[in-house]
């Protein structure tokens, strides 16, 4: 654990001298660390994780945000789900007390930039989160058409989506995937992205198939 600390110590000094040969700041005072493991792993720890970075001491925190991400130890995203949902919800409350100004058309597009816009952005990150967090997400996505289409609270919201030409999240999210997946397959997509995929021809696999899904590690 020392010597992975050292090199991560390394690291940043050559991160902070990378910076000021490029007239970019570094303040090491907002500089904030996070451990990432699962809690199996986070309880093996001997003793608290601390880098020194520039001579600021920097201890570890439970979440932070990058980008408009919260970001947490165990990479759940509750908390950013939390926050996510909250803010949708304060959307489609404004909306919907000027709904009457408006057409079915136009509030389609309304809750598109203001709500579908926040639930879309960085979804590639948070859609490994738990199927709990997924329904809170679906509930918006559902309160959202209910408020476009003037359907009741406790009808059924299947044919709603349908007709407005949305995807469930859970398929919304697996359409993403599968066209990106797409796009390696077929070089439409950077070339970081297509190494990842390899025919099954080039590997020893008793599977069947014709793309080798890459093993990744869990952390």
């Amino acid at each position: 654990m020392e010597h992975s600390l050292l090199h991560i110590e390394e690291d940043l000094h050559r991160i902070f001298e990378w910076c000021c040969n490029n007239s970019l700041l570094v303040n090491p005072e907002k500089t904030k660390m996070l451990v990432v493991g699962t809690r199996q792993l986070m309880n093996q720890l001997e003793s608290p994780v601390h880098i020194n970075f520039m001579g600021e001491n920097l201890a570890p925190v439970t979440e932070v945000k990058d980008l408009g991400m919260l970001l947490d130890s165990h990479l759940t995203y509750d908390k950013h789900i939390q926050a996510l949902s909250s803010s949708c919800i304060s959307k489609l409350r404004q909306i919907g007390r000027v709904k009457h100004n408006f057409d079915q058309s136009t509030l389609v597009t309304i809750i598109d930039a203001l709500v579908m816009s926040k639930i879309n952005y960085c979804s590639t990150v948070w859609s490994n989160t738990s199927d709990g967090n997924i329904k809170k997400i679906q509930l918006i996505q559902n309160c959202a058409a209910r408020l476009i289409t003037g359907v009741h609270k406790y009808d059924h919201i299947s044919p709603t989506l349908n007709a407005l030409g949305w995807l469930s999240i859970k398929e919304h999210l697996l359409y993403r995937d599968a066209l990106l997946t797409f796009k390696c397959m077929n070089d439409k997509a950077p070339q970081y992205l297509s190494d990842n995929f390899e025919p099954r021809n080039r590997v020893h696999n008793r599977d069947t198939g014709t793309k080798w899904r890459p093993e990744y590690s869990k952390i």
